[in-house]
């Protein structure tokens, strides 16, 4: 029967140390280990809402984004609940033969929170 070994890890080394290196090889411990690529580009990462209102300044209202970031629900959610809704100041630019339409929306706090109240209370 086989011993045990009493040092896993220096055993692996000693048996890695002793392998010839080849470019396959390398690929297969970097993905065995969780080696990260360096030639692909790094994850963005989301800005928290602080972030994005100190950048932002005295601009005005709440972006959708930011109250996808703060509620957890989707922006296509947060469209529809603010679609109709008084106070939500809206910049659109129709849709064209070569051009997709869009809008840009800014909802103030006070119709976030009531709007967010009232939603919630349906819960």
């Amino acid at each position: 029967m086989d011993t045990p070994i009493s040092d896993p890890l220096a055993h692996l080394q000693a048996l890695l140390a002793t392998l010839t290196p080849s470019p396959e090889l390398d690929a297969i411990l970097q993905g065995a280990m969780g080696a990260v690529d360096p030639t692909k580009p790094k994850p963005v990462k989301r800005e928290t809402t602080e972030h994005m209102q100190a950048r932002r300044g005295e601009r005005g209202g709440l972006t959708v984004i930011e109250l996808e970031v703060e509620t957890g629900w989707s922006k296509s959610t947060l469209r529809r609940m603010f679609k109709d809704e008084p106070g939500v100041s809206r910049i659109t630019h129709p849709e064209t033969l070569h051009r997709r339409g869009y809008e840009c929306v800014r909802i103030p706090r006070h119709v976030a929170d009531r709007v967010l109240a009232r939603h919630a209370h349906q819960l």
